[in-house]
């Protein structure tokens, strides 16, 4: 009776990536936590005789150490102005659909194939690029969103910078919003900023979405709306305005 007694290999290629994702972020943070998190994740990578569940659990605590690194710098927001990788989910007769890194298509168009969303070098407002998104010959909606985990209470500003072109009367609407605070959604007719504060009273998982809603125009139609520059900021208490502070001035200036 022979026994085989066989022992999987261990995989490090996601402790690796996350090793090297943390160190080119604390390039630019030079944040001592993290710092000591790399160094202890590169002591497992070093490590022959670390198990599966060693590495695994070294990927979780760094990934959990850039989080908290990236919120003390109020860096909330992943690939915040599109200039990461892109998946491509779908390929249409103008153009692909793509997922921008960080993002999540969370609804997509159920029309023509004229449609599509892509990362360009066109209509930036911070860094190189921007997020297209374009419909042609239907109304239709689009939205990415992507979810800030375990964001602190306090007060909390959300922007985006949004511009459009519209042919043949046709109409772009974009709604920018965390949860359920949404901006109303606005027609688009130049490059505007979209603005929406919000207070959490605890400790909350926020769901960050950009909507682009197209009405067909006569005609031949086309819809494009870039979305760039999303920011996610940390308001300070006291500059935080209340209806007494209002009432207060209201009162001062009789």
């Amino acid at each position: 009776h022979v026994q085989i007694l066989y022992t999987a290999a261990v995989v490090k290629d996601e402790l690796e990536a996350a090793i090297s994702t943390a160190t080119t972020l604390n390039e630019s943070l030079s944040d001592s936590d993290l710092a000591a998190a790399i160094t202890a994740a590169q002591a497992v990578y070093d490590n022959a005789s670390a198990s599966q569940d060693d590495v695994n659990e070294a990927v979780e605590t760094l990934n959990e150490a850039v989080k908290q690194a990236r919120y003390a710098a109020g860096l909330y927001i992943t690939n915040p102005s599109f200039e990461e990788g892109v998946t491509v989910i779908t390929k249409t007769a103008a153009g692909n659909e793509e997922q921008p890194e960080g993002w999540t298509v969370s609804k997509t168009w159920a029309g023509s194939a004229w449609n599509y969303a892509v990362k360009v070098a066109e209509n930036a407002t911070a860094g190189d690029n921007s997020y297209k998104v374009r419909f042609n010959w239907g109304s239709d909606s689009f939205s990415i969103s992507q979810v800030v985990t375990a964001l602190p209470a306090g007060n909390y500003k959300l922007t985006a910078d949004v511009k459009n072109y519209n042919a043949n009367n046709s109409v772009c609407k974009a709604t920018l919003a965390a949860n359920d605070n949404a901006t109303d959604a606005t027609t688009i007719t130049a490059q505007t900023t979209l603005e929406k504060s919000f207070t959490l009273t605890e400790v909350t998982d926020v769901t960050i979405t950009l909507t682009t809603d197209y009405t067909v125009g006569s005609g031949s139609s086309e819809g494009i709306l870039y979305w760039d520059n999303v920011t996610l900021t940390a308001v300070a208490e006291d500059a935080v305005a209340t209806a007494e502070d209002y009432a207060a001035l209201a009162a001062a200036l009789e």
